[in-house]
């Protein structure tokens, strides 16, 4: 009787972390990656998980690979993307963290203007975004600083100051 019992509990405990895994592969993109002659990297194409309303703003527009760098410190190469959408605000840029061959979550998407990154002590990525915002004083931007937050597995907006820029 105990063995019977063990293997239904074992058996359930099974089921309850594939159930998990499932779960866990619905919100994973598929990216195909390749390169050109020049060696620049293009996502050909970005089948999102079932039931996500994610959509590309410019179907026409190349799918460039603006960085590839491992954003959140896990020793994966992820990838950031410009989606388009450009305007006088900055272009739609998406992160998609690493998971598995081909596999991403999407951790990142927003427009973001003048994009900078600058690297952490703990090895993770910091984005900064700069839009000028007052006619009277070109020299003067808005800054959005995006950190990793851990706990929720995306980019959110830490600071935001003004800054004179040097000339």
């Amino acid at each position: 009787m105990k063995t019977i019992t063990i293997i239904i509990l074992l058996l359930l405990t099974l089921s309850a972390e594939n159930t998990r895994i499932e779960k866990k592969q619905d919100i994973l993109y598929t990216l195909k990656i390749t390169s050109n002659k020049s060696n620049e990297k293009y996502v050909t194409s970005i089948t999102p998980p079932k039931g996500s309303d994610f959509e590309l703003l410019d179907r026409a527009f190349p799918l460039q690979v603006m960085a590839s760098k491992d954003f959140n410190a896990d020793k994966k190469q992820d990838v950031m993307l410009n989606l388009g959408g450009c305007g006088s605000g900055g272009c739609v840029y998406a992160i998609f963290l690493k998971q598995h061959t081909n596999q991403y979550r999407l951790a990142y998407i927003e427009y973001l203007h003048m994009p900078e990154f600058e690297k952490t002590k703990n090895g993770q990525w910091i984005i900064k975004s700069f839009e000028g915002f007052r006619t009277d004083e070109p020299d003067e931007y808005a800054v959005e600083i995006y950190k990793f937050n851990k706990t929720k597995y995306i980019y959110e907006l830490d600071t935001t100051y003004v800054e004179k820029m040097k000339k």
